[in-house]
């Protein structure tokens, strides 16, 4: 069963929305880690010690997305 092209944003926001509900601590994403200059082992590392979560890093994508657009 396939999903259809246009249902994949519903989908996806309800999936972002339910992660926020269950951690709302996660939803600021902290100050001192640089999504700029990061690469993914620093993105890795940053997770598994505890300064950032995966919402977190959405958010700071989000953010910086909106900052171009």
């Amino acid at each position: 069963m396939s999903l259809s092209p246009r249902f994949v944003p519903a989908v996806v926001g309800l999936l972002l929305g339910a992660s926020l509900a269950m951690a709302p601590s996660a939803i600021a994403a902290p100050t001192k880690f640089h999504l700029q200059e990061a690469t993914i082992t620093d993105i890795q590392a940053a997770i598994l010690a505890g300064e950032l979560t995966t919402t977190g890093l959405v958010e700071l994508y989000l953010k910086r997305i909106k900052a171009y657009n």
